[in-house]
């Protein structure tokens, strides 16, 4: 077998012995290993609001939160998470310094920047690495598909 072959029935293989689940709710199939996320902002309701909504659904998974800035970039580091979820406003240091400091130091890990004024930050969250950026109070399905959009790239 030539080597792109053995390379496409490889690829053929492991798509079919992928696990899905289907989440009927949504309507949406996922791979067995949900999307691990991280909240990052300093306020307990906020952090409260958004566990609630990941928690409700299925193909997320919250692995941790972080108050501040450099507590986010510690969790980054040790719970290798996919996706954070990145305040902008924040003691010690601030999100985009945060998301600057994750990217750069954990380039798998993306970042999807919150804010209250998001499109008064959203140019310096996309400049530090983010690659999203929604206002806080917006549409919970425009989060999910925020993070859903972001594929894992671990294995």
């Amino acid at each position: 077998m030539s080597g792109n072959r053995r390379l496409e029935h490889l690829n053929r293989i492991t798509e079919d012995s992928t696990v899905r689940a289907n989440d009927s709710s949504t309507g949406v199939v996922s791979h067995a290993a949900p999307i691990r996320v991280v909240i990052a902002d300093d306020h307990r309701l906020v952090r409260q609001e958004l566990r609630n909504i990941l928690e409700e659904t299925e193909d997320i998974q919250l692995v941790g939160e972080a108050v501040d800035g450099c507590q986010a970039v510690e969790l980054a580091g040790t719970l290798t998470p996919d996706v954070v979820l990145m305040d902008i406003n924040m003691p010690r240091m601030d999100g985009v310094e945060a998301t600057r400091v994750i990217r750069h130091r954990y380039p798998s890990v993306q970042v999807v920047g919150l804010s209250v004024n998001a499109a008064h930050f959203a140019e310096a969250l996309r400049w530090a690495g983010a690659v999203a950026v929604l206002n806080k109070d917006g549409d919970h399905a425009r989060l999910i598909e925020a993070i859903r959009s972001i594929r894992p790239t671990r294995n």
